[in-house]
């Protein structure tokens, strides 16, 4: 189980009031120099109504990325994957395939597949080891 310290307590508090939202988690990892704020379940669209985002840009001064929980692994790789066009999310055993169009890989796999990492360790957080794959 994850410690939370207490700039990650910080932020999800501010998160909170700003949003009025339920933050479930909000992760950094310093080598993608961004937060992944993790809402609960139906707070994304709360957040997205409620012009949250740009309160949110506001007040954090870092980069941030917004996911939606899910206890159902295909919905949160979903969450995850909702910045970027895909066609479908398929998972066997411990590998999650993405199938996107040949012209979307790059965007999706990122810079030195920064976003295929990222994607990959906020993953492990939740569900263990995966791999992800993008065909």
């Amino acid at each position: 189980m994850r410690t939370i310290d207490n700039e990650t307590l910080y932020y999800i508090n501010i998160c909170e009031k700003v949003t009025r939202t339920r933050i479930k988690d909000i992760i950094k990892f310093p080598e993608y120099n961004k937060l992944t704020i993790v809402m609960e379940r139906g707070g994304l669209n709360k957040l997205l109504k409620n012009d949250g985002m740009k309160k949110l840009r506001n007040i954090i001064k870092e980069p941030f990325t917004v996911v939606e929980y899910s206890e159902d692994i295909k919905n949160f790789m979903s969450s995850l994957c909702h910045w970027f066009k895909y066609n479908s999310i398929n998972i066997e055993d411990k590998k999650i395939t993405i199938s996107v169009n040949s012209k979307d890989k790059g965007k999706i796999i990122g810079k030195n597949a920064s976003n295929l990492k990222w994607m990959k360790d906020i993953i492990n957080v939740y569900f263990g080891e995966y791999n992800i794959y993008i065909e």
